[in-house]
């Protein structure tokens, strides 16, 4: 009988622990729990954009150029929507002028356009130092023609702020906007449209408008104040007079593409200057004699453009290399055009003369130590 009872008493167990070769058929509660989350998935079906408040342009140096009063929300297949304003990408900024302009907004694999009506330039400008990239924001629009710009103010003030990209210590985010004057109040001009006087010498930026002509002489010369210097879209200027920037504190200058000669001396002991940004496809075709005399810095770079150059462009200098880009049309050389250089390396990328100009062993100045064509 205890043999029995022992039996008896075992059975429950294997109730209780079944064999762990067990399989699930459909209806289990595990099938529901694995349909249930897969049917909850939501797929992205598109983006959405609109404006919520006026527009306003922002630039970071990190970021880029930015709008606020944009909303975007991404769109899912059961007809919810996600804000992500914050995370997409534009295209199409900074704006060409005031009114109307279109936008591109990216997001993941989503685009759409948006078509703004953009009445002020209002600008953030977060920190930058002087040794990153130039940048002149696009500030001209149909209101602003025939008008100077000079700087950037608080927004609500006309006082011009120190240039805050040639600032070493700006630090601090502020709105700001940019600040025109009347080309009659700022320069004097000839018939022909050149500024042939500076009236208001105190900016530390200019940005030049299309219809300037021309610098005449000594428009700049011995200025203590200036810093930089861009020009508008479609610049008509021509022609840097003789001693223009001479003894200058300029320090960034962009040449427009309309600029076909650069005459004496134009550019010469401008000690401060750390770069000359040269506007694709140019059109300079003569710099004139002791133009970048006292260049300070490594490289000078002659556009390919350039038919002739004059004596002694650079002369006593930090200049280590000269170097004409790819495909020169150099036609003349000055006999002495690297007079007064020392250690320097002239450099012709694939030119599109056979010989160099008039070359021979005692012209272009006697102390040029290396010459070089790269075919």
């Amino acid at each position: 009988m205890k043999k029995y009872s022992i039996l008896l008493l075992l059975i429950p167990f294997f109730f209780l622990f079944p064999s762990c070769d067990m399989h699930y058929t459909e209806g289990t509660i595990l099938d529901e729990f694995v349909k249930k989350n897969t049917d909850t998935e939501k797929k992205a079906v598109g983006l959405s954009v609109s404006t919520t408040a006026p527009v306003s342009m922002s630039y970071n140096l990190n970021d880029g150029y930015t709008l606020s009063g944009i909303e975007a929300l991404l769109v899912y297949d059961d007809g919810s929507t996600e804000n992500v304003s914050t995370k997409v990408s534009y295209s199409g900024l900074p704006f060409d002028n005031v009114g109307e302009n279109t936008v591109t907004i990216s997001y993941q694999e989503f685009t759409e356009s948006l078509s703004i009506d953009y009445s002020s330039y209002t600008v953030s400008i977060g920190p930058r130092g002087i040794d990153n990239d130039f940048f002149i924001p696009e500030v001209f629009g149909p209101d602003n023609e025939d008008k100077v710009f000079v700087g950037w103010a608080e927004a609500g003030s006309d006082e011009v702020l120190e240039f805050p990209l040639l600032n070493e210590s700006y630090e601090e985010t502020m709105v700001i906007t940019p600040v025109f004057k009347p080309v009659s109040q700022v320069f004097e001009l000839d018939e022909s449209g050149a500024a042939v006087k500076l009236l208001e010498p105190y900016y530390e930026f200019y940005g030049i408008p299309a219809s300037i002509t021309a610098f005449g002489d000594n428009l700049f010369y011995k200025n203590g104040t200036v810093k930089a210097m861009a020009f508008e879209n479609g610049s008509t200027l021509s022609s840097i007079g003789e001693f223009v920037f001479y003894f200058s504190s300029l320090e960034y200058f962009e040449m427009p593409s309309s600029l076909v000669e650069i005459k004496n001396s134009a550019f010469s002991m401008v000690s401060n200057l750390k770069r000359i940004i040269w506007e694709d496809d140019p059109g300079l075709k003569t710099i004139g004699p002791n133009a970048f005399t006292g260049y300070p810095l490594d490289v000078l770079e002659i556009p390919s453009s350039v038919e002739s150059i004059g004596r002694s462009i650079i002369g006593p200098s930090s200049v280590s290399q000269i170097v004409f880009l790819e495909g020169s049309q150099i036609s003349s050389i000055d006999r002495y055009a690297f007079d007064y250089t020392y250690d320097v390396e002239i450099v012709f990328i694939k030119p599109l003369f056979i010989s160099p100009p008039e070359y021979s062993s005692d012209c272009w100045g006697s102390y040029m130590s290396t010459f070089r064509i790269e075919r």
